[in-house]
């Protein structure tokens, strides 16, 4: 297991096969909301019948109702019939469509569409001048569509003149309706595909008014190679694939976990080592990395939806489709790419325990308190220098002056100083607590000192510091009397010890003069000088015998 997890190869495919299964798993999970949001899991929908195919018909809408705006109303104009055969060529496109006026007159398109699958049906109200160029009165901003609600079309404005009658339109194929009023203006029309010099009278000039409907029909054949014909075989097989879908996306997830495990386990383990190491991009500082991914992050980001975007209004086609396809690829697997990049980075600064301490913000902190730690330790060291009397000044000074100044701000001020200086005096006198609660320690521990209990220690637990420095003098005060009595002790002892030895000592040879002076007193010398020497001998070492007892007695008595 140490080789794989240090072996680049085995990183190199983790990290590959992690993309492809993520990759499959985020088409799983939105092929699943796909088909859900069309309710497949109920009936198969046909793709003529998905959300994806009549949001792809709504952009051909969006541009065949730009080139209605530029025709010469009530037909169409050779410019505007020309732009709609290059929107809707067969033979780049599977989409047909048909222009009817209100009474169902054929304007555009074919007129027999028996083969061909009804998309949607748009209705579009213009009211111009005639002889004059057309003037839009309801312009949607986005082409209705089957999933488009109507609230979120563009109002018709209020014209400054007198409205005509409103028409009232439907839908004939289900799609969102927008019911429109013809209208009077005195100004241009602005709409979301630019505005339109409308050429309208002021005043009570009348005004022409024409109605349209626009149909949409899809090809089923798909012969021409555009987004319906790459996107109908991927909804067929998401079909059939519906209820495999969840299923496989839950289990592509649990691979992607179980590899991204092994890709944090294995960062910063090289081949041959056994200790993790750092390579150069774990040593850019934790933060300044992070800011960086984070940036491109969002260029990534901001990439997508710009190619989403783009993808969106101009790939109707498929030759334009797929570089937009594959650009989004392409920046979805950067940006996955960059995940696990600044995943294995923090782990491997995790397991170095460098991920607080590289931080530039981390050392900026860290050298700011340790400047203030220094400066504090100066000023604490000055404070606590000074003595009790100066201190309980200072105090009482800046106390003062505080108050002072907070009742003079509350007087002309707002009431938040008072509240400010009753905090003030609340503080004061809870230090004034804390300075008596100490000294009456104090006071109690010196007096079992002074009543001989060398044992007994004050608690200095919530003292001030100059009163906890006091309790703490006293007590090695009483150590050191404890000591000394101890010392005494022991050097009484020795003595009693030295006196009882030397005692014994002394009182072997002197017993054994004493017998042999006792033995000699019973013999007959004949010789009185002889006789005055025994009784010498016996009178001092009775004398020495007492006064070696009555060391050992007194001995014993001090003891």
């Amino acid at each position: 297991m140490k080789r794989l997890i240090a072996s680049t190869a085995a990183k190199a495919a983790a990290i590959a096969l992690f993309l492809l299964l993520l990759g499959c798993a985020v088409i799983s999970g939105l092929g699943t909301l796909y088909l859900a949001g069309d309710g497949a899991y109920d009936r198969p929908v046909p793709f003529a019948e998905s959300s994806l195919c009549r949001r792809l018909a709504s952009y051909y809408a969006s541009a065949a109702y730009s080139c209605l705006l530029d025709s010469d109303l009530p037909s169409v104009s050779p410019e505007a019939r020309e732009e709609l055969d290059t929107l809707f060529d067969p033979a780049y496109t599977n989409l047909r469509a048909r222009v009817l006026d209100e009474t169902g007159a054929l304007l555009y398109g074919a007129a027999d569409v028996s083969g061909l699958t009804a998309l949607s049906t748009t209705h579009h109200s213009f009211s111009y001048q005639p002889e004059s160029e057309p003037v839009e009165t309801a312009p949607p901003a986005n082409t209705p569509t089957a999933d488009t609600p109507t609230a979120d079309l563009a109002p018709t404005p209020e014209p400054d003149g007198e409205a005509a009658p409103a028409e009232a339109e439907t839908d004939t194929e289900g799609i969102g309706v927008q019911a429109t009023s013809p209208v009077q203006t005195d100004a241009a029309t602005q709409t979301d595909y630019g505005t339109a010099d409308t050429g309208a009278p002021s005043g009570d000039e009348e005004l022409a008014y024409f109605s349209c409907t626009l149909e949409l029909y899809l090809d089923p054949a798909l012969t021409a190679p555009d987004a319906f014909s790459l996107l109908q075989p991927l909804h067929e097989q998401l079909l059939r694939l519906r209820f495999a879908l969840p299923v496989l996306c839950l289990v592509q997830l649990l691979l992607c976990a179980l590899l991204y495990v092994f890709l944090l386990s294995a960062a910063g383990h090289r081949p041959g080592e056994e200790q993790v190491r750092r390579g150069w991009v774990d040593r850019i500082p934790t933060d300044v990395f992070y800011v960086l991914s984070t940036a491109l992050g969002l260029g990534c980001g901001f990439l997508i939806n710009t190619i989403q975007f783009y993808a969106a209004v101009g790939g109707r086609v498929l030759s334009s489709l797929i570089p937009y396809l594959l650009l989004f690829g392409g920046g979805a697997a950067g940006l996955l790419l960059l995940f696990l990049l600044v995943s294995m980075s923090t782990a491997v600064r995790v397991k170095t325990r460098t991920w607080l301490s590289s931080m530039l913000v981390y050392r900026a902190l860290r050298c700011l308190l340790r400047g203030a730690r220094s400066a504090w330790s100066g000023v604490s060291a000055v404070l606590h220098g000074l003595p009790l009397v100066w201190k309980l000044l200072l105090a009482c000074g800046g106390y003062v002056l505080l108050s002072v100044v907070l009742i003079n701000e509350a007087f002309y001020s707002s009431d938040l100083y008072l509240l400010l200086y009753l905090l003030l005096s609340a503080a004061g006198a809870l230090l004034l607590c804390r300075y008596a609660v100490g000294f009456d320690r104090l006071r109690r521990g010196a007096q079992k000192l002074a009543g001989g209990d060398l044992v007994c220690r004050v608690e200095t637990k919530g003292m001030p510091r100059g009163v906890r420095t006091l309790a703490e003098d006293l007590g090695r005060v009483s150590e050191g009397a404890q000591r000394a009595l101890e010392e005494r002790m022991k050097s009484e002892r020795m003595k009693t010890d030295l006196i009882t030895n030397v005692s014994h000592d002394l009182k072997t040879p002197l017993t054994s003069i004493v017998n042999y002076v006792e033995l000699l007193k019973k013999e007959d010398l004949h010789n009185g000088t002889a006789e005055g020497y025994v009784a010498v001998l016996d009178r001092q070492a009775q004398r020495l015998k007492k006064l070696t007892e009555d060391v050992v007695e007194a001995s014993k008595a001090s003891s």
